[in-house]
């Protein structure tokens, strides 16, 4: 049914069909005056809006249980992500300081050393 032209000559996509729908659930009109003005079959039409409802439900479900689930499965990968780069980054600022140190080190003692003057007599 989704390539099927309407009276306007628009096709009948699926963000068209739910707001026939929603119009239709609305009251806006009855689905007998919907199908005569829109040229279309009174089953096709509650088709739509029986997949509507499941569609509804399906959604209503996964956003409850599975959802959260699915989220808290996600924060605690996460959080195992943070502890890995707290743990690499600590690593880091380690490794850092002590290479400063080593650095610092070893221009202190050259700047001690002092080389002897070996005189040609």
């Amino acid at each position: 049914m989704e390539g099927v032209m309407a009276m306007d000559g628009k096709r009948w996509t699926a963000g068209r069909k739910t707001e026939a729908v929603l119009d239709l659930m609305k009251g806006h009109c009855t689905l007998v005056e919907f199908c005569r003005k829109n040229d279309l079959k009174q089953s096709d039409v509650e088709k739509w809006m029986e997949e509507f409802v499941k569609g509804g439900k399906r959604n209503l479900k996964i956003n409850s249980s599975d959802e959260r689930k699915l989220r808290e499965q996600e924060i605690k990968e996460l959080k195992l992500i943070i502890g890995e780069l707290t743990l690499e980054n600590m690593i880091l600022k380690k490794a850092k300081e002590l290479a400063e140190e080593e650095e610092r080190e070893f221009f202190e003692s050259e700047s001690s050393f002092s080389p002897k003057v070996i005189s040609s007599q």
